[in-house]
């Protein structure tokens, strides 16, 4: 409770990592012991929702639909919050890419934003932030040279690039950049 500021355990929840919040915030997504599990804050134990044996990130979206990224190398999955068998959203090319990662559902509860790293012309990864959709395997490019990002009302896309954290204005209505990013907070030397 944002209120109180007093931090308490979960239970059953010992080696949680990458949490997420249920869209009402009534529960906790994470993993821990190779799988995606959930917990009531209400009371109870955790469930398990899915196979992962190395989580990278989850978004728990309307109609109790989560995104997860079971494994570091691997595509985006979605799951039912309740349970079942995983399915690929995003294609995942072993041979020319390293990982697909912390997906963002965007407020639309369809399209989403997840982080995909290649190797490009045989530079270092990089990390590229990508516009996808549910309902399609298709994606978009949206910001290169990118870490993991979320959206933010009233409007804006966070992200990190070179030590920064930016804020980028989007129209989540149109899926569009607008403007120029700005830095949010610089790294501190």
């Amino acid at each position: 409770d944002l209120s109180d500021m007093a931090a308490r355990p979960l239970p059953e929840t010992t080696g949680a990592w990458y949490p997420f919040w249920s869209p009402d915030g009534s529960q906790i997504a994470f993993f821990a012991d190779g799988k995606l599990k959930r917990i009531d804050l209400r009371g109870g134990s955790p469930q398990v929702i899915a196979e992962a044996p190395s989580g990278r990130g989850g978004s728990w979206g309307k109609g109790d639909v989560i995104l997860f990224s079971p494994n570091v190398r691997s595509a985006i999955h979605r799951v039912p919050a309740t349970g079942g068998t995983p399915t690929p959203v995003t294609e995942f090319d072993p041979e020319k890419e390293t990982t697909h990662r912390w997906p963002h559902f965007l407020p639309d509860g369809k399209h989403f934003l997840y982080l995909r790293r290649a190797r490009v012309s045989g530079k270092p990864e990089v990390g590229r932030l990508m516009l996808a959709s549910t309902d399609s395997k298709e994606t978009q490019l949206l910001i290169d040279d990118s870490t993991n990002a979320v959206y933010v009302d009233p409007g804006y896309i966070l992200y990190g690039r070179s030590g920064n954290l930016n804020a980028w204005r989007f129209d989540a209505g149109s899926r569009r950049l607008i403007d120029r990013p700005v830095p949010v907070v610089k790294e501190k030397l």
